[in-house]
């Protein structure tokens, strides 16, 4: 990530409670060596989305800050940032009928910002 550091570890659901033990315990978190200090202790924010288990359980990602490098931006149609919904009164029965969708898009403007680690 050339003197880009991380802030963020995007982990898949099946691995956010390994790397939950792993960033918040103090000590090193096999307990094999009593009172060292554990040098990935709080170092980044946990991001577990079920998004990221589509292709691999064990692969995670690291992010940098946005503040300090613009890598994905996320642009809405004419600049609407929430769902629309639409609503009409049913023919076929006494009701009504609902519609909702969300125009949006995501690029990558700087790969630098993230990194994948495919697992062990």
């Amino acid at each position: 990530m050339s003197n880009i550091m991380p802030k963020f570890l995007l982990v898949p659901v099946t691995l956010a409670i390994q790397a939950a033990v792993l960033l918040g315990s103090s000590g090193n978190p096999e307990g094999i060596h009593a009172g060292v200090k554990n040098p990935l202790a709080n170092l980044f924010e946990i991001v577990s989305d079920p998004n990221i288990d589509a292709k691999s359980t064990k692969a995670y990602y690291l992010a940098a800050d946005p503040k300090m490098v613009d890598t994905i931006e996320v642009s809405y149609l004419n600049g609407n940032e929430s769902p629309v919904m639409e609503k009409q009164p049913a023919w076929n029965y006494l009701g009504m009928e609902y519609r909702i969708y969300h125009d949006f898009s995501v690029d990558c403007l700087d790969y630098r910002g993230l990194a994948k680690n495919e697992g062990v």
